[in-house]
């Protein structure tokens, strides 16, 4: 749902907006140009590829993290016993994402640790702003209306939020990532 407020938001700032989503339950914002993406590395070419063309990208919805190391061919049935998984991690699409001009927002959901956990990740990843929120927190976080998040910028700053509707800390985020601009 962030993910496509931001979207909505920056379509509504007159700008020409992409958005590399799976399938979901959401309407695709009228004016926003959908592409589909079902695996973190569908995510990844995708993101990866129009990244040096762009001025800003926001990664509001992490892909997963780890994918099956192998795919199985068919059902995989009970057999009575124990079933062990090796998982392999995915490729990071926001630190690899790169261009120029390009602004590179992240969103780290936390659920302990908030600030020290984004700041990490927003080294790890290279972003210019980091978007942290608790995802614990009643109202904020995955399948809500609303967000309470701390905006974090690359110099040090942090813009704590109250409890707003996503589309309004997503006008927010791209505030802060207009004053940014590398364009």
């Amino acid at each position: 749902k962030m993910g496509y407020a931001i979207a909505e938001a920056a379509r509504d700032r007159g700008a020409n907006v992409t958005l590399v989503s799976t399938q979901t339950s959401l309407r695709t914002p009228y004016g926003v140009e959908f592409v589909r993406a079902d695996t973190a590395e569908e995510m990844r070419k995708e993101v990866v590829a129009r990244a040096p063309g762009a001025d800003i990208l926001v990664m509001a919805a992490a892909v997963a993290d780890y994918r099956p190391a192998a795919e199985a061919e068919h059902k995989i049935k009970k057999s009575g016993g124990w079933l062990t998984l090796e998982l392999r991690e995915t490729a990071d699409v926001l630190a690899e994402a790169a261009g120029d001009r390009l602004v590179k927002v992240g969103f780290a959901a936390e659920s302990r640790d908030l600030v020290a956990n984004a700041r990490e990740k927003m080294r790890r990843k290279g972003v210019d702003l980091m978007v942290a929120n608790n995802i614990t927190d009643e109202g904020s976080g995955f399948g809500s209306d609303t967000n309470r998040v701390v905006i974090i910028s690359r110099d040090g700053a942090e813009e704590e939020l109250p409890l707003l509707l996503k589309s309004e800390v997503a006008h927010k985020v791209l505030d802060r990532a207009a004053q940014i601009s590398k364009g």
